[in-house]
C-alpha cells in the first residue's frame, strides 16, 4: 500500500505522514486556510482560518512575530482545524500537526523560536476571546506589552477569494519568498 497523500490548490502531492518543505507552497496555504471555518463553521457569519491568522499577524508589532502569527495555524491547510476540546484529546494529530508546521516553517524559511512561539500563543489567544466576544458574548484580552501593535481591526464576512487575497497580501508585505 502506498503512503497516504493530499492533492493540493497547486497540484503537489502533500504527504501529511511524512512532509517535506519541498512538498510546501504558500498559494496551497493561502487557498487551503480561506477555505477552512474556524470553530467548526458554528459561528454567526463566515470566518475563516485565513481570516484569524491574517488578525493574528496584524495585532503583532515585530515582523518576525507577525510572520510566525501569519503561519501559526499553517499546517491546517493541509489537516483541517479541529476545535479545541477535541484536538486535546488527539495526541497523535497534535504531533502530525507540529511535523507539518515544521516542514512549513523549514520550506518558507521561517526562524522561529520559543520566545516568538510564546508571544503568537499569547496573540492568539486574544484572538480567540475578541472572536469569542463577537460569535458567542465572551470577552477577554491579555496585555502583551510592546508586542502588540494594533487591536483596531475589522472583521467581515469570509470568502475564500478575499481571504485567500488577504493572507497573501500580509504575506508578501512581510516580505515572504
Amino acid at each position: 500500500m502506498s503512503e497516504p497523500y493530499i492533492r493540493t490548490f497547486t497540484g503537489k502531492k502533500f504527504y501529511p505522514l511524512n512532509p517535506e518543505p519541498d512538498q510546501i507552497d504558500i498559494l496551497d496555504i493561502a487557498a487551503g486556510l480561506s477555505k477552512m471555518p474556524r470553530y467548526s463553521g458554528q459561528t454567526t457569519f463566515a470566518y475563516s482560518v485565513a481570516q484569524h491568522s491574517v488578525h493574528v499577524a496584524n495585532i503583532l508589532g515585530y515582523k518576525e512575530d507577525k510572520i510566525a502569527g501569519l503561519l501559526h495555524d499553517a499546517s491546517e491547510a493541509y489537516i483541517a482545524d479541529i476545535p479545541r476540546p477535541i484536538k486535546a484529546l488527539l495526541p497523535d494529530y497534535r504531533a502530525i500537526e507540529n511535523r507539518i508546521q515544521g516542514a512549513i516553517f523549514e520550506a518558507l524559511k521561517i526562524d522561529i523560536n520559543d520566545e516568538i512561539m510564546r508571544i503568537v500563543h499569547a496573540a492568539d489567544e486574544v484572538m480567540l476571546h475578541c472572536e469569542f466576544d463577537l460569535f458567542f458574548s465572551t470577552f477577554y484580552i491579555e496585555d502583551l506589552g510592546d508586542r502588540i501593535e494594533d487591536t483596531d481591526f475589522e472583521f467581515w464576512i469570509s470568502r475564500p477569494d478575499k481571504d485567500m487575497d488577504e493572507f497573501l497580501r500580509v504575506w508578501y508585505s512581510l516580505g515572504g519568498i
